[in-house]
C-alpha cells in the first residue's frame, strides 16, 4: 500500500518537473546587447564652451592706485558729488549742472565714473609742476563707438583759455568700447589749470562715460612723445572755457567765510581774501 502511494507521488512529481522544464525550454530570452565603449581617441567630439555666468573683478573704491603722483584732483570720480564745489563740475548752456555717474563694472577703474550727457561739458581741477611739462591721458566710452564724439583739452580757466588738446589714439573704440585720449602739454604754473571735456555736439549719442584721468609731470625739459603736435582750443571751446571761468570766479567760494555776523566788522587778521588760491 505504501509502495503504491510512493510510486504515485513520484510519478506526479516527475510530471510536474517535465512540465516546468518544457515551459523553461520554450521561453525565448535574448542576451543583453553589449554597451559600446565611448571613443576617447583623437576623433572624439570635445564638449562645447560653457556660457559665462558672471565675471568677478577686483576694484578699489579709491580708483587707480597705480599712479600715486596723479596731478588731477579726483581722476576716478570717487570723491566727487553731483553738484556744489566739487573736484569736477559739469556745465550746460546757462551754468553749472548736475553731474551724473555710472558705477561698478561699467567703469574702467574704481567703482564710479562720470556719465557726460550729449551737449554737456565738464572741468576737473588739477595741479601743475613749476617747471617742465605734463603728460595727460583719459578714457571715455561713447555709445556710438566713435572716439570723435568727445573733445578734451588742458586749459587755464583764469587767463585767455590757452591750452593743448588731447588726441584719441584711434578713431574707433577698442573691443570693450573705450577710447584712449593722450597728450603732452607745457606746465601751467601760477594759473588755474583744468581738464576740460565736452561732447563734440548736441547730436552725439550719450551719455559718454569718462574715467581714469591721469596727469603726470614730465622732466624739466619738455619732451613730446606724440606724433601729432598739440593743438590749441578751437574758437567755440575757447569761448566756453572763458564762460566757465567767469562763472566759477563769480560763484565759487575762496578763502575763509566772513565772521561779521559773529564778531562784528570783518577783521583783516581772520578773514582771508576771496581770491583764487595759487
Amino acid at each position: 500500500m505504501i509502495t503504491a502511494k510512493l510510486t504515485a507521488l513520484l510519478s506526479h512529481s516527475l510530471v510536474l518537473a517535465l512540465a516546468f522544464a518544457s515551459v523553461a525550454c520554450g521561453k525565448s530570452e535574448s542576451p543583453a546587447a553589449p554597451v559600446e565603449a565611448a571613443d576617447a581617441g583623437a576623433d572624439a567630439e570635445t564638449p562645447g564652451p560653457q556660457a559665462v555666468v558672471r565675471t568677478v573683478e577686483t576694484r578699489s573704491p579709491f580708483g587707480n592706485l597705480d599712479v600715486p603722483d596723479n596731478l588731477v584732483l579726483d581722476g576716478d570720480f570717487e570723491f566727487t558729488g553731483r553738484n556744489g564745489q566739487m573736484p569736477w563740475l559739469t556745465f550746460g548752456g546757462g551754468g553749472q549742472g548736475t553731474l551724473n555717474f555710472a558705477t561698478g563694472g561699467l567703469c574702467r577703474s574704481g567703482v564710479r565714473c562720470a556719465a557726460l550727457a550729449a551737449g554737456s561739458e565738464m572741468i576737473g581741477w588739477m595741479a601743475s609742476p613749476k617747471t617742465g611739462g605734463m603728460s595727460v591721458s583719459l578714457w571715455a566710452k561713447p555709445p556710438s563707438g566713435s572716439c570723435t564724439d568727445l573733445r578734451a583739452f588742458i586749459t587755464d580757466i583764469e587767463g585767455e583759455a590757452d591750452g593743448d588738446s588731447l588726441f584719441a589714439e584711434s578713431t574707433k573704440a577698442d573691443p570693450k568700447g573705450w577710447c584712449h585720449y593722450v597728450g603732452d602739454t607745457a606746465n601751467f604754473a601760477g594759473t588755474q589749470p583744468v581738464v576740460y571735456v565736452a561732447t563734440a555736439s548736441n547730436r552725439v549719442q550719450g551719455p559718454i562715460l569718462v574715467d581714469d584721468v591721469v596727469a603726470r609731470a614730465l622732466p624739466a625739459t619738455l619732451k613730446r612723445t606724440l606724433a601729432q603736435r598739440p593743438v590749441g582750443l578751437d574758437p567755440v571751446s575757447r569761448e566756453r572755457v572763458r564762460f566757465i571761468g567767469a562763472w566759477v570766479r563769480t560763484h565759487r567760494i575762496y578763502g575763509l567765510p566772513a565772521r561779521e555776523s559773529f564778531e562784528g566788522p570783518p577783521s583783516k587778521l581772520v578773514d582771508a581774501p576771496r581770491h583764487t588760491v595759487r
